[in-house]
């Protein structure tokens, strides 16, 4: 566990500080354009075509269009101007399977114990109520989560600070902070879900196995806790 899986995300680290510094703030930036500017401007652009839509069927097409969508799609065309010019290295979702997968379940399974364990130390409630077009949602807005925080960050991180635990620390902060229209006992465990799946991603190497975390994670958890 936590091999020191560095050829899965960037190169040599023969590279000036400035130019290492000048990548992850650059890599910061957009994030913050993808995630404050383009999503905000394609919610408001794509929301009116679904104002006849009742409240589930906006949620899913939300998860599938504006929630997130173009903020990961500015992040990909990063990563593969990043790649193009030998800075990361290509985002895998093919790397050992199995692996990935097994990963994606543990990590899920770490996330959704954490929780429900805090919600009963808490005192906080707890449902049994399924939301299928939330959950066929997730599968869309999930991955592109992890193309910003996980496909991104982790690498950007790795290239400048040369540290693993920097990296995991840096996903699940700035994950965490990008919620910040939740209370912030759920910025916590949105940082703590983070930094779990941060390390399954470095530990695998593939992006298929965080995803797998967030997803089973969204799946148990959005149904039997009361937010």
């Amino acid at each position: 566990m936590l091999q020191n899986n560095f050829e899965y995300f960037v190169g040599t680290d023969q590279v000036p500080k400035w130019k290492r510094l000048l990548y992850f703030f650059l890599a910061l930036a957009v994030l913050y354009f993808g995630h404050d500017i383009v999503n905000p401007w394609l919610r408001h652009l794509i929301r009116p075509f679904f104002a006849a839509f009742d409240t589930n069927q906006k949620l899913f097409f939300g998860h599938l269009l504006w929630f997130s969508l173009g903020g990961a799609f500015v992040t990909y065309l990063f990563i593969l101007v990043s790649v193009k010019l030998q800075i990361i290295k290509p985002v895998s979702f093919v790397r050992s399977p199995g692996h990935a997968v097994a990963y994606g379940f543990m990590g899920g399974g770490f996330i959704c114990a954490f929780m429900i364990l805090l919600w009963i130390l808490t005192g906080r409630h707890f449902q049994l109520e399924i939301n299928w077009y939330s959950i066929c949602g997730n599968l869309f807005s999930n991955f592109y989560e992890e193309v910003e925080y996980r496909a991104l960050l982790i690498p950007a991180s790795l290239y400048l600070f040369r540290n693993k635990w920097a990296a995991f620390s840096i996903s699940a902060v700035i994950m965490a902070a990008a919620h910040y229209d939740y209370p912030l006992q759920l910025q916590v465990c949105v940082g703590t879900a983070s930094f779990i799946t941060a390390v399954i991603y470095f530990e695998t190497g593939n992006l298929l196995a965080p995803w797998i975390s967030h997803q089973l994670s969204d799946v148990v958890l959005d149904a039997i806790l009361v937010l």
